[in-house]
């Protein structure tokens, strides 16, 4: 069978303290059910910057100030998704400098909407059968203090069918 691909593209903000990431109950496409960074797509005529503002706020309802780009890579994996069965996702990763405001435990409910609340999640406790790709490289960006951007190359990508969200981590 021929390779045919789903293209999609997304911003994403890495914010960290304290030893804990903030990350998303993504509750759509190949990371549902699984932590994932705040971040998405562009819409049309937005910059880089304006996209990373907005896909947090709507996502955790915190505000990045301060951030700078660190890096863009890619991770390919299948997936089957309407006639496509591979997935080329190009990300754009940002580290968050400086923000403020609370993460919303419950995401506001709107078209579009892919996040089912916030958290802040122990770097610890993120691993490859609860998280998604993104969250993974920023993981190793956090680890290492140097972005890898390294392709990633999958031949088996599992869509979970139930959450991994544990109450334990809140």
């Amino acid at each position: 069978m021929l390779n045919n691909f789903h293209d999609a593209f997304g911003v994403y903000g890495i914010i960290h303290q304290n030893d804990q990431i903030l990350v998303i109950k993504k509750n759509a496409g190949p990371y549902i059910n699984r932590y994932d960074l705040p971040g998405g797509s562009q819409e049309s005529g937005e910059s880089l910057a304006d996209t990373l503002i907005r896909e947090i706020e709507e996502e955790t309802a915190i505000i990045a100030e301060k951030f700078q780009q660190i890096g863009i890579t890619n991770f390919i994996f299948p997936w089957e998704y309407e006639d496509k069965n591979m997935n080329n996702h190009l990300a754009v990763f940002y580290n968050v400098n400086q923000f403020s405001g609370k993460p919303r435990m419950d995401a506001i409910n709107f078209d579009g909407q892919d996040s089912l609340g916030a958290l802040w999640l122990p770097i610890t406790s993120i691993n490859s059968s609860n998280a998604s790709l993104p969250l993974l490289k920023a993981k190793d960006f956090l680890e290492n203090n140097k972005f890898n951007s390294k392709s990633w190359r999958l031949k088996h990508w599992e869509v979970l069918e139930k959450p991994t969200y544990h109450s334990s981590v809140f």
